[in-house]
């Protein structure tokens, strides 16, 4: 008995001495870090999102993962340069949602987002954004006649030291072509992918995964990788292009049209 007094004693000593750790928010510091190694790819309300990571920091990127659904499936998965590309098996965005309705286009998107976001962002000629963002865009060549050309430009942003504000962010920078081709438009995005030419040139570990929609493998041509979705209003072809410089150049393709005329469009960059 007079043992339990004892303990019951030394509980209450402990409690009463004891200090409560402060309530720290580290979100913004980690993230920071997390953004220093990742590089993240978002298009607006398109239902796909893009993670590319070394694998060595896959075990801390766990550490933000709240869901994990150990069912999921890999339906594809191939090693692209040294670079480890794989699907996660998600269907959630591969059909259209009837009950959301038809979205605006996605190049209506786009001009609204830049004449909305005009503090941040500005159209500059193709050759300034190239310089800026240190690679020489591709070009098309002997595209089909049902192809029509219809703009070409930069996006970059005044601040050149400007970073996102949250992940819902839209980047718009990158170099665009816009293609008419029956009444409607196919807008071609393309980006220097630094996380990627690093890992080819420096032959370092690298994994490139491919979620939140159905996602199809497509065979277009050497030293390229290419990816399909489908988001129900409108499709996408993206691109991983290794060109003679060892520098990797993601080309998105977006438009309602059908996959083959994706397909047809970007082999004429390549």
């Amino acid at each position: 008995m007079n043992n339990e007094q004892k303990v019951d004693q030394l509980i209450k000593c402990m409690q009463s001495q004891s200090t409560s750790l402060p309530d720290m928010d580290v979100k913004d510091r980690v993230m920071d870090r997390v953004r220093s190694f990742h590089r993240f790819h978002y298009t607006k309300d398109l239902g796909r999102k893009i993670w590319k990571y070394p694998v060595w920091l896959t075990a801390a990127a766990l550490l933000f993962v709240t869901t994990v659904s150990v069912s999921a499936a890999t339906y594809f998965t191939t090693d692209w340069n040294g670079i480890q590309v794989r699907t996660d098996g998600s269907t959630q965005a591969s059909t259209p949602n009837a009950s959301a309705g038809s979205k605006a286009p996605f190049k209506m998107q786009l001009d609204e987002a830049i004449a909305k976001m005009s503090d941040t962002w500005k159209v500059v000629s193709i050759e300034e954004a190239e310089e800026q963002m240190d690679f020489t865009a591709l070009r098309p060549k002997m595209i089909d006649s049902n192809y029509s050309l219809s703009e070409s430009f930069g996006v970059l942003t005044h601040d050149t030291n400007y970073r996102v504000k949250s992940a819902d962010e839209w980047w718009l920078g990158g170099i665009y072509d816009v293609f008419r081709l029956d009444q409607n438009d196919i807008v071609v995005k393309q980006n220097l992918d630094p996380a990627m030419t690093q890992s080819i040139r420096d032959e370092k570990t690298m994994a490139l995964t491919f979620q939140d929609a159905s996602w199809e493998n497509i065979e277009i041509a050497n030293d390229a990788l290419a990816m399909y979705t489908t988001t129900g209003d409108e499709n996408l072809l993206i691109v991983h292009y290794k060109n003679s410089h060892r520098q990797v150049i993601s080309i998105e393709l977006q438009g309602d049209v059908t996959k083959e005329e994706l397909i047809q469009l970007a082999k004429s960059y390549l």
